[in-house]
């Protein structure tokens, strides 16, 4: 791909415009935080059970530790009170939504009730919480499901989540004003798609760095402080929705994707505005 205009760069598109909407509104749609299903921890302690042992026969251990616990159903919870009931426990075997809630808001204190989450086998949402980071998962190591962080006015990392190695479906990461920086260097898994959008804070994707393949979209919208796509260096393989980088006004390079091997139906690099050159992409 060649030098290009300061306006829309487009590269390779679909068959069908309609087509390939429906077909990200099905991969991401869904990853939103669902209705139905949660419930809230408080009372619920007796949920709560005796982890299994591991692989190789010792029963896995706290961070004090004791015994890990097993929580069995998915998890809503507004505030520290809420969170109690989950002290020891290193399993959930559900959802776990973690929202903000008025007078009671989840904050680094609340989330220090996590220490010993290790694996949630289901999807994790946090959404609109007073967290500046998100110290109190450190140890959480897997998300079978999706996570997705939204509208988090306070939050400015992700390096809390220095031990998380595997997201089972989507990473989306939308609307947190304050976000500087993902910073997950243990990540290497993101089986499904990928969303960044609309986190005007955001400068780049470092953290992303070990993931070399996602089956579905990569999308990048709408980053107002984005200059680079550091982060993306070791991306080969991206499946069937494509990628889609635009509205990124500060993008700078594209120059990261260059190992991009294989890249679905769609590559799409648009409106941002100061992106006059993309080259080595497919070259």
């Amino acid at each position: 791909m060649g030098s290009q205009g300061n306006a829309g760069i487009t590269a390779i598109s679909a068959p069908s415009r309609t087509w390939l909407r429906l077909l990200f509104c099905a991969v991401f749609v869904s990853a939103g935080c669902s209705s139905g299903g949660s419930s809230d921890v408080q009372g619920d302690a007796d949920a709560a059970t005796t982890a299994g042992a591991d692989s190789e026969g010792s029963p896995p251990k706290r961070v004090d530790g004791a015994a890990c616990k097993v929580h069995k159903g998915d998890v809503g919870a507004e505030g520290v009170v809420d969170l109690e009931a989950l002290a020891g426990v290193c399993t959930i075997e559900g959802d776990v939504f973690l929202t903000g809630g008025a007078g009671n808001p989840l904050n680094e204190a609340a989330l220090a009730q996590l220490v010993n989450l290790r694996v949630i086998e289901g999807s994790l949402i946090i959404e609109d919480i007073a967290a500046a980071g998100l110290e109190g998962l450190s140890h959480l190591e897997r998300i079978d499901g999706d996570l997705n962080i939204t509208a988090n006015h306070y939050l400015q990392r992700l390096d809390g989540l220095a031990a998380l190695h595997t997201i089972g479906h989507d990473f989306i990461l939308r609307d947190n004003d304050a976000l500087v920086a993902i910073d997950t260097p243990k990540l290497k898994t993101i089986a499904s798609g990928l969303l960044v959008q609309a986190n005007p804070s955001l400068t780049s994707l470092s953290g992303l760095d070990a993931v070399a393949a996602l089956d579905n979209t990569v999308r990048i919208v709408g980053n107002q402080a984005l200059l680079g796509l550091q982060g993306l260096e070791g991306l080969r393989i991206i499946g069937a929705g494509g990628l889609v980088v635009a509205e990124n006004q500060r993008l700078l390079s594209v120059a990261p994707l260059e190992r991009l091997e294989r890249c679905g139906d769609l590559l799409q690099i648009r409106d941002n505005r100061d992106l006059v050159k993309v080259s080595g992409i497919f070259e």
